[in-house]
């Protein structure tokens, strides 16, 4: 069950953190924000490439727009963050 928790976390944490963002947060500087929050046996690569799957998944569902090298919640990322 843990394993299978970490990335819903993950996912959770980053759709939030995007949603609080009114204009938009850079890839960056949410990896940079985040990175306390992963484990310390993940590598900074590892973290990474966590964090992009995360992204891909959140813009493939709608749930996460990019525009201008900003990330923005669309209105359905908004509503579940709400939750």
């Amino acid at each position: 069950v843990a394993v299978h928790a970490e990335p819903e976390r993950l996912r959770g944490l980053v759709l939030i953190r995007i949603a609080c963002a009114a204009k938009g947060v850079a890839r960056p500087a949410l990896a940079e924000e985040l990175a306390a929050t992963a484990p310390a046996k993940v590598t900074a690569q590892q973290w990474r490439q966590r964090l992009e799957a995360v992204l891909g998944d959140l813009l493939r569902e709608g749930l996460v727009t990019e525009t201008a090298n900003k990330l923005l919640a669309a209105e359905p990322g908004r509503a579940r963050a709400a939750v």
